[in-house]
């Protein structure tokens, strides 16, 4: 929680006391989160799934890198500020600190966490994407002189495949 901007030490000391405070909305939604952890993640490695895979797939095929990226790495945001706790720092500061100051440096400590882990995700991503594309144009072109297979032919094998199994991975292992 305390990372790209640096908290004073009096608001050190205000949002520890706000944490350990025996607050039942704390436990509630802090319990919430920590026991269904893993089923969070796998919930959004689906929707994260219905939303990134069509994209991964056209990338493959020759499509927009761009859009590869903004959909990854946004999709990716809202989901590990999820898991990860930002969304809880930000309930916890804006609901109990008492400085306006306070709740926007928690506010954004917690988004600019999220966005830096989320940065790397989407750069391992587009690697994987990136050699899974050299190596399926290189596949279908070897298959294609070898046995006059139409490239377009090719554009089924991705087609449905889930990597609700690598969303997972990137959201709740690595």
């Amino acid at each position: 929680m305390f990372g790209f901007i640096p908290l004073t030490e009096p608001e050190v000391k205000e949002m520890l006391e706000i944490m350990t405070q025996d607050d039942a909305s704390h436990k509630k939604f802090m319990f919430t989160l920590i026991n269904n952890n893993d089923i969070i993640a796998f919930g959004l490695s689906i929707l994260i799934s219905f939303v990134i895979d069509p994209v991964i797939i056209a990338t493959i095929y020759g499509g927009s890198i761009l859009k590869f990226l903004l959909a990854t790495y946004f999709s990716y945001m809202i989901a590990n500020y999820i898991i990860n706790g930002g969304i809880y720092y930000t309930y916890i500061a804006i609901k109990f600190a008492s400085t306006r100051k306070l709740k926007l440096k928690v506010t954004l400590n917690s988004i600019l966490n999220s966005a830096f882990h989320v940065g790397l995700l989407t750069i391992a991503l587009f690697l994987f994407v990136f050699v899974l594309r050299i190596n399926t144009l290189q596949f279908a072109a070897v298959v294609n002189d070898k046995y006059n297979v139409p490239f377009e032919d090719f554009k089924a094998i991705f087609k449905h495949v889930p990597f609700v199994v690598l969303h997972f991975a990137f959201l709740f292992g690595i």
